[in-house]
């Protein structure tokens, strides 16, 4: 899952595809469902802040991934930094 990954790490959109079906096993709704009610600011307490941002993240990268790659990018890596416009200060 998306414990001790960094925003710098490399990644592939078979990993992406990982942790947006653990986040979706764990709550129990689709990924493009949270992150429509994610931009619209209605999630509620049953997300954690930590996940709320991390799940919007990987939905993020992995569909700019798509845009820009479609079905060819399965096993090319890219880096998430490149694909992040403002990547969070690092800790």
């Amino acid at each position: 899952m998306a414990k001790g990954k960094t925003i710098k790490q490399v990644m592939t959109k078979g990993l992406l595809e990982k942790d947006l079906t653990e986040f979706e096993r764990r709550f129990g709704l689709s990924s493009e469902e949270y992150y429509a009610q994610y931009l619209e600011g209605v999630v509620g307490d049953w997300i954690s802040d930590q996940d709320a941002i991390w799940w919007a993240g990987t939905y993020e990268c992995y569909s700019t991934m798509q845009q820009r790659f479609g079905q060819r990018g399965s096993m090319r890596e890219i880096q998430i930094s490149k694909l992040m416009s403002n990547p969070p200060p690092s800790q």
